[in-house]
């Protein structure tokens, strides 16, 4: 079922920090349809975002008028993409492919650098989205 608009879905990525109820987690997340094929320069910065749940989401960045949790990615609908996240403290790297320099840097993580939690797959409400090679490391 896809309810959705078509310029809406896209939302797919990775939660971390999770509580047992998902009532609270972070995440990155990227949005293929904002990719290389967008003609559109104001979607392409928002290729790839974090966001922290429950307060700091999508709608609490865009209200607020507030980019420096997302960036460009060289990426494009139907096709794979390769997501990586090193979280440590209170800060996370994000990379898509096989970058060796993040694509999107967040110093200061919402959820802070005590937050635990478990680690899962993100896909949004109209999203259709396939997982292979799920890989987590945990450093501590």
């Amino acid at each position: 079922m896809h309810w959705a608009d078509i310029d809406c879905r896209g939302f797919i990525g990775i939660v971390f920090r999770a509580s047992d109820d998902d009532s609270v987690f972070e995440g990155f997340y990227v949005r293929p349809r904002n990719g290389r094929s967008c003609t559109e320069p104001q979607r392409r910065i928002h290729t790839m975002q974090y966001f922290s749940y429950p307060g700091y989401t999508f709608a609490y960045f865009r209200e607020r008028g507030i980019a420096d949790y997302e960036a460009k990615a060289d990426i494009e609908m139907d096709e794979w993409i390769h997501l990586k996240a090193e979280v440590a403290g209170g800060g996370a790297r994000f990379y898509v492919d096989d970058m060796q320099t993040p694509a999107l840097v967040v110093d200061q993580m919402f959820g802070g650098g005590d937050l635990r939690g478990g680690v899962g797959l993100y896909v949004d409400n109209g999203t259709e989205g396939n997982f292979k090679n799920l890989t987590v490391s945990c450093a501590d």
